[in-house]
């Protein structure tokens, strides 16, 4: 303001450059978002690979597993089903993993791909509980397991 009070810059000068700050700022935290986003998915993608490795799962059998949770999921979403309750941050990963491992209460062909299917969604979504990450980290480990 003292600028244009002093001649040098114009009120709509400042106004011009005070927007395009501002949407230079939009776009760079924008863009910090993305890669948060991004990085927190491959992180998940990571978890999600290494738990069916652990799992002993090939890679002929990763795809009908990841499509069939992304199913539960998706149908738990629109359903409105997803429990609310979370887990507490501070919680290791492997224990969250183990503590929902389903019972015959939840699918009862235990070992079957269904089975592990409605345990990686259980699990996926109390680990991300950002559905964008969870769904960006079932897509990369989908896009992982079909190119091998």
């Amino acid at each position: 303001m003292l600028n244009a009070r002093q001649g040098g810059l114009s009120i709509r000068e400042l106004v011009r450059r005070s927007r395009a700050a501002a949407a230079l700022e939009a776009q760079t935290s924008g863009e910090a978002r993305k890669r948060d986003l991004l990085k927190a998915a491959q992180d998940g993608s990571k978890l999600i690979c290494d738990w069916l490795e652990t799992e002993g799962w090939q890679v002929a059998f990763g795809v009908p597993i990841i499509n069939e949770a992304r199913r539960h999921l998706a149908m738990a979403e629109e359903d409105g089903k997803l429990p609310i309750s979370r887990t507490q941050p501070d919680t290791p990963v492997a224990k969250i993993i183990e503590r929902l491992r389903p019972d015959a209460t939840i699918h009862e062909d235990i070992g079957s791909v269904g089975w592990y299917a409605a345990w990686l969604a259980r699990w996926a979504y109390f680990v991300m509980p950002y559905a964008n990450i969870r769904h960006k980290a079932l897509n990369i480990v989908l896009d992982k397991q079909i190119s091998g």
